[in-house]
Parts: structure tokens; C-alpha cells; sequence
């Protein structure tokens, strides 16, 4: 296993970005990395081997983003969105919930990272920065998810703001579950993590796909339940 990347335990798997010299830059390498253990997990969860997924970065930081010092992201934009889109596919596919402790901040590609995730447990001076908007760049996975999770609102609040957004302010748009005190995310994370260690995966699984399924299309949903 790199170091790059590093995973354990049951009945919740732990994957850590583990790059704090690049203040966990998401590097093309850390990237497969990342895909790699989150299949193995979603394999996990499907063996109901464990409950949930709980991602962290190494040194109490989450990640600063895609790292713009590495020329296998940068010198191919379609091997970049190509990658982004399995890491984010991976995400989609885990039959269990993700939960992320956000630690100190979260910047750009990072910041979907949070938006995907089920639950969030967030250090109460961490914060989340979308600055695309000043690097002439889109934002797609992070509009992507903060619109089917949390509303355009949040989206133009993130995207077209480019500013950074603190832990209460992600509390009241409903992103942190939990905002915690700095030095107490990494055990809050996990408390929340074992929560659905003994619970029926079948059930888990089938429950998130009725969440999606109710986040795309709230009408539709509501009227399929009413048509029994």
C-alpha cells in the first residue's frame, strides 16, 4: 500500500489521504489511490464487512485540493475529468454511508469531497473554499453534488461566491452534521462512523438509493409512493 494513500479497521474502514507535505494534495497518484480503496470498501460493504467509510486527511488537515505541482493532472485536461469522474464514481457506488472529518480546510477538488459525502463532521475554525471562479476554471463535481444534495443556493453560495465558508455557516446550510471543537473531530468522526456498525446492509444500500433516487426528482418520488 503507498503511503500516499492509507486504509483500516471494522467495522468502519478509514481512508486517509496520508500526503501532509503537500498539505494532502490530491496528486494523480493519490487520486487512483483513493479509487482503489474506496472500491475495496464498497466490496466491503457489500460483504457487510463494515458499516461505513470514514475519509480524513493525515496531520490534521483534509486536503488542499488537486495539487497543481503534479504534471499528470495538469498537462491533460481529459485525463484529469476522467479521473475526478471515477473518484466521484467510486463515491456514488459505496453501498455504505461516507463520512468525512474536516479538519482545518477543504479547497477546490477537495471541497466536492465534503459535498459528496453523507455526513460531516467539521473542527469549528475548519473552513471550505471553492475558488475556481478566480482560477478560470469550472466546478463541476462541486456543483454537481452541492446541487443534488444541498440546493443551488448552496451552489451559487460556494461557486460563484469563491469565498471561504466556515463550519457554522456549513452547519446551517445542513453540510457538517456535527461541528466540534478541532482537537475532537477525529473521535466525533468516528463515534459517528460506528453508528451503523450491527445495522442490515441490504437495508443501508437500499435506503441510499431511495435518497438519490427522492434528490433527483422530490415530485416524482412522492408521487411513486402515493401510487403504492
Amino acid at each position: 500500500m503507498s503511503e500516499a494513500v492509507t486504509s483500516s479497521g471494522a467495522p468502519t474502514r478509514e481512508v486517509v489521504i496520508a500526503n501532509p507535505s503537500r498539505r494532502n494534495a490530491l496528486s494523480a497518484e493519490v487520486i487512483k489511490l483513493l479509487i482503489e480503496e474506496l472500491v475495496i470498501a464498497g466490496h466491503a460493504g457489500d460483504r457487510g464487512e463494515i458499516g461505513a467509510v470514514l475519509l480524513r486527511g493525515e496531520g490534521g488537515v483534509f486536503s488542499a485540493g488537486l495539487d497543481r505541482s503534479d504534471p499528470h493532472l495538469w498537462r491533460d485536461p481529459a485525463q484529469r475529468a476522467g479521473l475526478m469522474a471515477q473518484l466521484h464514481r467510486a463515491i456514488d457506488d459505496l453501498p455504505v454511508p461516507l463520512v468525512v472529518a474536516l479538519e482545518r480546510y477543504a479547497i477546490a477538488g477537495a471541497a466536492a469531497l465534503v459535498f459528496a459525502a453523507d455526513f460531516v463532521v467539521a473542527g469549528k475554525d475548519a473552513y471550505v473554499l471553492v475558488p475556481e471562479i478566480d482560477m478560470g476554471m469550472l466546478a463541476p463535481f462541486n456543483v454537481a453534488w452541492l446541487a443534488s444534495r444541498h440546493g443551488p443556493a448552496a451552489a451559487r453560495e460556494f461557486v460563484l461566491g469563491g469565498w471561504p465558508i466556515r463550519a457554522d455557516r456549513l452547519e446551517t446550510l445542513g453540510i457538517a452534521m456535527v461541528v466540534a471543537e478541532d482537537d475532537e473531530v477525529l473521535t466525533r468522526a468516528r463515534d459517528l462512523a460506528r453508528a451503523w456498525s450491527g445495522r442490515d446492509p441490504d437495508v443501508v444500500r437500499r435506503i441510499r438509493r431511495e435518497l438519490r433516487f427522492a434528490a433527483a426528482d422530490p415530485r416524482a418520488y412522492l408521487e411513486r409512493q402515493l401510487d403504492g
